[in-house]
């Protein structure tokens, strides 16, 4: 029989190595569906800040001999599965919608009265950019485009209040909502006279700048807008000196070359300069060339019906922000202030 070893010290003498290091993990998420193209992308984004636990809807598995209400059963007893006997805890649910046909219907309503308290979602594909023309009007339940992960995913993710918030009302009654972000303090400020100029844009651009200035960390302080037009460019110009950034404010893409890139830390393209499909012309090769001279230059785009295969080209020309359109624009805030803090 082996003998057991014996450790030389006590469990008292031992020191507590892990008292300093060890965080708890934070509560997990479900993500129900597919997880291919741009919900693949956000999917990735929310793993990097929850445990995910991905529970594939029987479509995509094929079982095309189920019934409607079948397959609804199959998937609600895997999520209360998940929410009733897994040790992490779960404080979020994500249902995924790539096309119309994975809308739910039964089955997240049973969900939101079994389970008031759980937060969900449905996250949408390109597909749904244009719902309210295929005749998908009647979706009461909260959808959110995959591209939306600075001024909603990521907020709603860390309990913060989103910007897109409330049941039934659509994305567009949405982006008019006024801001969560803190209010600047302060007295009459620059960004009132913007938002005059900035007419429809202005408004879904939120009203930030009432109130005066707020100052935001010295890191990432100047930035380069660039916008075609007035609309756009005086609203987001407004948006930015609201929170205390020192802007510039271009209608046309400088070169590569140009020293602004220099003196500037951060950049932010609104499609207005630009058209539908900035990865398939010159505007993609500038920014890479930029990424290249400057690599710390922290780079944004903002687009109206943003395409999955042309934001794959602009990350890999060196953009790390998306910013979808009609916005209340705080987007913009919450991605400076994460940049900053990483910086």
């Amino acid at each position: 029989m082996r003998s057991k070893k014996t450790n030389s010290c006590s469990t008292k003498d031992k020191p507590d190595v892990t008292a300093h290091h060890h965080r708890p993990e934070p509560p997990a998420v479900i993500w129900v569906g597919t997880d291919r193209d741009e919900l693949g992308w956000l999917k990735q984004r929310v793993a990097d800040l929850r445990p995910i636990h991905h529970l594939v809807l029987p479509q995509d598995q094929k079982f095309a001999s189920l019934e409607p209400h079948a397959a609804d059963q199959v998937i609600l007893q895997r999520i209360v599965g998940v929410l009733e006997t897994e040790a992490t805890p779960t404080d979020r649910l994500i249902w995924t919608c790539h096309r119309r046909i994975d809308l739910p219907g039964e089955a997240i309503r049973w969900l939101r009265a079994s389970y008031p308290e759980l937060p969900m979602a449905l996250a949408t594909g390109t597909w749904w950019e244009g719902a309210t023309r295929t005749g998908a009007r009647e979706v009461t339940e909260v959808r959110v485009p995959w591209h939306r992960w600075w001024d909603w995913w990521l907020p709603w993710l860390r309990g913060e209040p989103p910007l897109l918030a409330p049941p039934a009302a659509t994305l567009a009654e949405c982006a008019l909502m006024p801001s969560p972000l803190p209010t600047p303090v302060g007295t009459a400020s620059r960004g009132e006279d913007h938002q005059s100029r900035g007419s429809d844009t202005a408004a879904m651009l939120g009203r930030a700048g009432e109130g005066g200035r707020q100052q935001e960390a010295a890191a990432l302080r100047r930035g380069l807008l660039v916008a075609r037009f007035p609309d756009p460019g005086g609203a987001w110009l407004a948006l930015a000196e609201a929170y205390g950034y020192q802007v510039v404010l271009h209608h046309r893409l400088p070169d590569a070359e140009a020293p602004i890139w220099s003196k500037v830390d951060w950049a932010l393209l609104d499609d207005s300069a630009f058209g539908s499909s900035p990865a398939a012309t010159e505007v993609g090769t500038v920014l890479a060339a930029v990424h290249r001279r400057h690599p710390r230059l922290r780079l944004a785009v903002a687009d109206h019906l943003p395409r999955f295969d042309v934001w794959q080209g602009l990350e890999r020309a060196g953009v790390d922000c998306l910013l979808g359109k009609p916005t209340a624009g705080t987007g913009l805030i919450y991605w400076l202030r994460e940049a900053a803090r990483r910086s």
